[in-house]
């Protein structure tokens, strides 16, 4: 008789593999600076739609209205005015005398939302100097800004036109002092009355600087 075969042993049991372990999901990115700007905007203007691109706005709605462009200026970011570095004093540091004799000699124009002076200025400035090195005097220096679009929000919208009317006025002062007027008769900064109303006799618009000699 044929020899018995012998037993196979049934298949060892297979261990059972643990199910994955989930792995928490990363924490999204903080919002870029793009990003708040956009939502600040959409919550202050629900009915203003932007771009992609940049913040230009189509606004009017209304059944009947045309549809208007507004462009928004985004906010400018100005670098401290080095008033010292040339001797440039401060405009808060003036001390007018009690009998000073105050005239207003040049109002030095600027493009909106920005610290560029318009074509022409630079010979305006020249005939300043000159006055200045022929007459003498101390020099105050007031810039002055008043765009409505440099940041939708109100407050920070002050602010930004008063730093970029000090850095205007520091502009016109730095001109000044290349043209020969010495750094330590010069008092530059934003008006003082940035917002309010204008020194008397004052003829400049609001995004102009004003140049006055005191005697």
């Amino acid at each position: 008789p044929p020899a018995a075969q012998a037993a196979v042993p049934p298949p060892a049991a297979q261990a059972a593999v643990p199910p994955p372990v989930p792995v928490s999901a990363a924490p999204p990115p903080p919002p870029s600076v793009d990003q708040v700007y956009r939502h600040r905007l959409a919550e202050s203007t629900p009915a203003i739609t932007a771009s992609t691109d940049a913040p230009n706005l189509v606004a009017g709605t209304a059944p009947g209205l045309p549809q208007q462009k507004v462009t928004l200026t985004r906010p400018v970011q100005l670098a401290k005015a080095p008033h010292a570095a040339s001797g440039v004093q401060a405009l808060d540091a003036y001390k007018a005398a009690k009998n000073v004799s105050s005239f207003q000699v040049g109002t030095i124009g600027f493009g909106e939302g920005t610290a560029e002076l318009v074509p022409g200025e630079d010979q305006h400035l020249k005939d300043v100097a000159q006055l200045v090195r022929q007459k003498g005097g101390t020099v105050r220096i007031l810039g002055r800004s008043a765009s409505p679009r440099l940041d939708v929000d109100p407050a920070a919208n002050r602010e930004a036109n008063r730093q970029l009317a000090d850095r205007r006025a520091d502009v016109v002062a730095q001109q000044l002092v290349r043209l020969g007027v010495p750094g330590h008769k010069l008092y530059a900064g934003a008006a003082l009355d940035l917002g309010t109303q204008q020194p008397v006799g004052a003829v400049s618009a609001g995004d102009a600087t004003e140049i006055y000699i005191d005697y």
